[in-house]
């Protein structure tokens, strides 16, 4: 009998080198908290520029830890099929504010523009909240980390239609060349472009985003163009469509 273990071969070298992958993730943070902390103990009285400096690398390194390990927990319930969609009735706006902002706070002194256009009218969705902040919150996150100096971060919103409400994140940054864009929502893939080298990153982000937004039945697409930037955009249906069917599910 001959059968072909190509495609199991490939998912243990990518789980190997995942697995790598994430423990480098989670142990170069650590290593800089320990070492500012190292510095702030050995340091009777530090000045106020490094103490500043310090506990703003630490909150940053401690975010970064944070975001891999509630990116693994959400994954691992979705595949496992023990994470169960709870819709309920949402004011778009307000998530998008409160999302946008968030992210902005935490990207403080990175020198970038940040634009958002959220009419004040935009019609309500049926969604879980909190999942769909992860998707949010993960593609802004992307956009602050493969930007450059002086580069922009946009979040606008929109009713395309009577039954359609469009959201999108654009960015200023490094874009994605054109032969790796249908792969950028595979799990563990990463961007192999120059520009990108040195930048954090697990391939997980975009593949969680894409999940999150099939479970509500919506749509993704992204228009990217290297050196220009990117734009990703959330399609999901108005609550009037959906309303009955969402409360059942």
């Amino acid at each position: 009998m001959i059968r072909d273990a190509t495609q199991e071969q490939l998912a243990r070298e990518a789980g190997s080198t995942f697995v790598a992958h994430v423990s480098h993730e989670l142990k170069t943070p650590l290593n800089t908290i320990a070492a500012y902390t190292e510095m702030l103990m050995d340091s009777p009285a530090p000045d106020e520029a490094l103490r500043v400096e310090a506990i703003n690398v630490i909150h940053d390194e401690a975010g970064r830890m944070a975001g891999l390990i509630n990116n693994l927990l959400s994954i691992s319930k979705l595949e496992s099929g023990a994470m169960k969609i709870e819709r309920q009735r949402v004011n778009l706006r307000d998530l998008l504010v409160d999302s946008f902002e968030s992210l902005r706070a935490s990207a403080h002194g990175k020198g970038l523009d940040f634009r958002i256009d959220v009419p004040p009218n935009l019609g309500a969705a049926a969604l879980d909240k909190d999942l769909f902040r992860i998707a949010l919150n993960n593609l802004l996150s992307n956009a602050i980390k493969y930007n450059r100096p002086g580069g922009f971060v946009a979040l606008g919103a929109e009713e395309s239609d009577d039954q359609t409400l469009s959201i999108h994140v654009r960015d200023g940054g490094i874009g994605v060349p054109a032969d790796q864009r249908e792969r950028i929502f595979e799990k563990y893939f990463r961007v192999g472009d120059p520009a990108a080298a040195g930048t954090s990153g697990h391939g997980l982000g975009l593949y969680l985003v894409r999940q999150i937004v099939d479970l509500h039945q919506g749509s993704i697409t992204v228009q990217s163009e290297p050196g220009r930037g990117t734009e990703f955009c959330i399609r999901v249906r108005k609550l009037a469509a959906v309303y009955s069917e969402a409360l059942a599910a």
